[in-house]
């Protein structure tokens, strides 16, 4: 389907290279007042900004058509459009599927009814209102102390340093500041990086690291809407993304028990980790 969540569902609408593409937002409180530059800050961060990204530049601009009134959310559906306004339809072709794409799978599907321009809805031009309402989301549990970031840990054979997984506050105020979301990497690294496979007509795969500080303990039900199982169906739904690790991940099988188990001690009259190989979770 195209609904994500249960308490709060998110439910996207449009085609890559139709008139718009969009998403509603059903269970989110009211009263909450919205940052509106901060969701166009998280959109500006998202459109593409070197050579050898999409070539496609949208200036997403947004329209909040439901859901809030004089700058607050009223608890109703928050519904979000963002206009297509520079799609190059005639660069597709439904005759040839791209490689990797889900335009064969979608063709075979709708018996040849699908709109294939860009991908249709199965493009990543649907991540602009995902992001769009994401901002608000985070925008929201930042009030609550719940602070979400991320970085670009790697970049083909580029490694940026990953965050320190008990104490990252430092580390988040630097990503958040920079243009290019790293701790280590310069721009002119990942750049030559990007730049040594696009010369060769090529191009290379990288990674993110995410990090939530401030959740609280509990959150998650067994066994089919545990939190690491919900996030990772939300992770990869993105377009592109093909593997996720908590914490350790799948270097777990190569650990011994009482090297990989997090341990328990106690400070300022608090239950705390020694260490966060399980991410959190």
């Amino acid at each position: 389907m195209n609904t994500l969540g249960n308490n709060l569902k998110l439910t996207l609408f449009g085609e890559s290279h139709g008139v718009s593409v969009g998403a509603t937002l059903d269970g989110f409180p009211a009263g909450f007042k919205v940052n509106e530059d901060y969701i166009k800050d998280c959109l500006r961060k998202r459109r593409p900004f070197r050579v050898g990204e999409t070539t496609r530049i949208e200036e997403d601009e947004y329209e909040i058509i439901s859901g809030v009134f004089n700058g607050y959310t009223t608890g109703e559906p928050i519904t979000i459009v963002i206009k297509n306004l520079n799609p190059h339809s005639s660069d597709y072709d439904n005759t040839f599927p791209r490689p990797s794409h889900a335009d064969y799978m979608v063709r075979e599907a709708s018996k040849g009814y699908n709109d294939f321009r860009g991908g249709g809805h199965r493009s990543g031009r649907l991540t602009a209102p995902i992001v769009a309402l994401g901002a608000l989301c985070i925008s929201y549990l930042e009030s609550k102390g719940i602070i979400v970031s991320s970085h670009m840990y790697s970049v083909g054979e580029l490694v940026d340093k990953p965050f320190d997984t008990l104490n990252p506050s430092r580390q988040i105020e630097l990503v958040n500041l920079k243009g290019t979301p790293t701790i280590s990497l310069t721009e002119e690294e990942i750049d030559n990086e990007i730049d040594k496979y696009r010369e060769m007509g090529d191009s290379i795969g990288g990674s993110v690291e995410v990090c939530v500080t401030g959740l609280p303990v509990g959150v998650g039900s067994p066994w089919f809407e545990a939190l690491d199982s919900q996030i990772a169906a939300s992770m990869l739904s993105i377009p592109g993304v093909k593997g996720i690790e908590f914490g350790l991940g799948f270097n777990y099988s190569k650990a011994t028990g009482s090297t990989a188990n997090d341990q328990y001690g106690i400070r300022d009259s608090k239950v705390v980790v020694t260490s966060n190989n399980s991410g959190g979770i």
